[in-house]
């Protein structure tokens, strides 16, 4: 919140609830949390491995908003799940590959596959 007021951007709610697949005491879809229409929304969406799982439960909201987003996936199987549902809604694709430094510096995480996509409108 803070560093929203920094860049003089405005917040009509702040949820201290997590982003998840159900709605709950301490978790909330993206539809249930967003109920407006016709705006641009942008997600930073990055859940240690339930990306898809996120994503499927803000069907609504992506299509009555324009929405822009930044995926970290966790696993090539769940990257190709989220790429697939995109591209079924007509958005743009872009891996992002690693940064070249990481060849010199991995980084120390046990996991086989770690990288961000980026989604837009088309």
């Amino acid at each position: 919140k803070k560093n929203f007021n920094y860049n003089n951007q405005i917040i009509d709610y702040v949820s201290r609830k997590l982003v998840s697949n159900e709605d709950n005491d301490i978790s909330i879809t993206i539809d249930s949390f967003f109920k407006e229409k016709e705006q641009k929304i942008f997600f930073k969406i990055d859940v240690e491995g339930a990306e898809y799982e996120v994503i499927q439960h803000g069907i609504d909201t992506f299509n009555k908003n324009e929405c822009y987003f930044i995926i970290e996936t966790h696993s090539l199987e769940i990257e190709n799940k989220c790429i697939n549902f995109f591209r079924q809604k007509n958005y743009d694709i872009k891996i992002i590959k690693n940064a070249w430094w990481r060849l010199i510096l991995p980084e120390n995480r046990n996991i086989e596959h770690n990288r961000w996509i980026a989604i837009s409108p088309k």
